[in-house]
């Protein structure tokens, strides 16, 4: 009987998510909304409920076990392309360190100031140098210094209202070095808070995560994807590029933000 249950909970799991997939842009295809919000739509709906049925599961488990029937029951989510799942941003197999030692060919990421990568983790220069090695590339998606949401998201955790832009800045200009180095590297910003934080390693595996305004970012709970033809990968991918390649990011010109040049700063104000 034990045996039973599990197999429908994993065929109840599959069934969600591809009835998501499915019923979604069915629902609004008479509609004006955008390919691109389908698309955000079902992926939060499948991680939602992914994480909710992870969730549940974790608390039935004894604790002595609970790592292996975690593992046991991702089973079920490998077929959209969902091969684990880390609970920090900071430690474990979510960490940026562990993520930048994976790196061989091509980092992109997508999030706010990327404190963590430049100032948190030790080899984040170590991994750069090997990219420039290899002839591979770096790509990084910020939240512009100058926009409104930077001030508010300063105040809201407590800090002086220029905190963030400043974090974001100096980071930028870090990246500014790797440029001179010969780096294949790009900067662009946008003038929102993003929904997802999202690292891509070798154009083979993304680690995924929703941003939470009420804590630092260290334990967003990210989702790991492989495998180009299974659908999770393939809409993160795809989110990815045409947000990168769309026209509400603006590229950054690391030589002008290195000379602190105060016009440019003012030009970013306006994007």
């Amino acid at each position: 009987m034990k045996k039973l249950k599990e197999f429908w909970k994993e065929i109840l799991a599959n069934a969600i998510a591809g009835l998501l997939v499915l019923a979604i842009p069915a629902i609004f295809k008479n509609s004006n909304v955008s390919v691109i919000a389908l698309q955000i739509v079902s992926i939060a709906l499948i991680i939602v409920t992914i994480i909710l049925l992870y969730q549940y599961r974790c608390k039935r488990c004894d604790y002595r076990n609970k790592n292996n029937e975690v593992i046991k029951k991702l089973d079920d989510f490998k077929q959209v392309g969902i091969t684990d799942i880390a609970s920090s941003t900071v430690t474990g197999i979510g960490s940026t360190e562990r993520i930048l030692d994976q790196c061989n060919n091509c980092f992109y990421f997508m999030g706010i100031a990327a404190n963590k990568w430049m100032k948190k983790a030790n080899n984040f220069e170590k991994t750069m140098t090997r990219i420039l090695a290899r002839n591979g590339s770096v790509f990084f998606a910020m939240l512009n210094p100058m926009c409104p949401d930077a001030k508010k998201m300063s105040i809201a955790s407590g800090q002086p209202e220029n905190h963030l832009q400043m974090v974001i800045i100096n980071n930028i200009k870090q990246l500014y070095k790797y440029k001179k180095m010969g780096l294949d590297i790009q900067v662009k910003v946008y003038s929102h808070i993003p929904i997802f934080r999202i690292a891509i390693v070798n154009d083979e595996t993304i680690f995924v995560g929703f941003y939470r305004v009420d804590d630092s970012g260290d334990d967003i709970p990210q989702l790991i994807l492989k495998g180009k033809d299974e659908l999770l990968y393939q809409q993160f991918k795809d989110y990815f590029n045409i947000t990168w390649n769309g026209n509400t990011l603006k590229t950054i010109d690391l030589d002008k933000i290195n000379s602190e040049d105060e016009i440019y700063m003012q030009e970013l104000k306006g994007v």
